[in-house]
């Protein structure tokens, strides 16, 4: 497994500005198996090591749950964003 793979997507999920709101500590363990899921499929597509057929569905589950495939976006309550009126700034 390619850690810079692993790492670049757990930046990529945590530091987004929209989804990282919605994971709590609760979500660690599964994002993390995303990660390292993640990194094997990168390297099965560079061609260095297959992906098995048991790890891409458990891939593509995982992505499911988190709301990372198009079907499961629909899914994912995003935290709505405070709208700060000019009223709200005289207070």
């Amino acid at each position: 497994i390619s850690k810079p793979d692993a790492l670049e997507e757990w930046d990529r999920l945590t530091q987004d500005p929209e989804y990282s709101v919605n994971l709590t500590p609760v979500f660690r363990a599964s994002v993390i198996d995303h990660c390292l899921l993640y990194a094997k499929l990168c390297a099965d597509a560079r061609g260095e090591a297959p992906m098995r057929a048991d790890e891409r569905r458990i891939f593509a589950g995982l992505r499911s749950e988190l709301g990372l495939s198009p079907a499961s976006q629909n899914k994912v309550k995003v935290a709505p964003k405070k709208v700060v009126s000019k009223w709200d700034k005289l207070g």
